[in-house]
């Protein structure tokens, strides 16, 4: 994901410290896929790895930290 005005890097860093979740930023080791994206110049995007042992209501928290924090940051 990417969220206006949040590097990938200060994103993933803010969703473990309100929240506790651990994403990985950046390139992901797959330039060529950002190169697509048109993320490569953004320094990428902060991935999620969600499995099958992720409830839903991680999932919905996930979803309200990302909400909340696109309200802190333009």
């Amino acid at each position: 994901v990417t969220l206006g005005g949040w590097s990938s890097s200060d994103l993933s860093a803010a969703l473990e410290r309100e929240a506790g979740i651990l994403t990985r930023a950046g390139l992901q080791c797959a330039p060529l896929a950002h190169k697509a994206l048109d993320s490569l110049g953004a320094g990428g995007v902060t991935r999620f790895s969600f499995g099958i042992f992720n409830t839903a209501n991680e999932i919905e928290i996930a979803l309200q930290t990302l909400d909340k924090l696109s309200l802190l940051k333009k």
